[in-house]
């Protein structure tokens, strides 16, 4: 991150370390790939920020795809609708 004043951006990453987690249940599913991060931005002279967020990730062959692609499809917005409604509040 490299805020500057409000003139740079904000970044935090992260990956998942299944090898630093617990032993796995054998009825749980866990992630085999969790890779992501949240950029912001400020735009419009300050009075607004431009949001990324990146997520790359894999149940592991215990869902199938369709079925994690329409989990993000339905999770990834509502995340964007509960940041612009904390944001509003404030």
């Amino acid at each position: 991150s490299e805020w500057n004043g409000g003139q740079g951006f904000l970044k935090i990453s992260w990956s998942g370390d299944n090898a630093r987690a617990p032993e796995k249940p054998p009825d749980v599913v866990r992630m085999t790939l969790n890779v992501g991060s949240w950029l912001l931005e400020p735009v419009a002279g300050g009075r607004s920020t431009r949001v990324v967020y990146s997520l790359h990730c894999d149940p592991g062959g215990g869902l199938p795809k369709w079925i994690a692609k329409m989990g993000n499809g339905t999770a990834v917005p509502e995340v964007f609708a509960a940041l612009q409604r904390t944001a509003k509040s404030l």
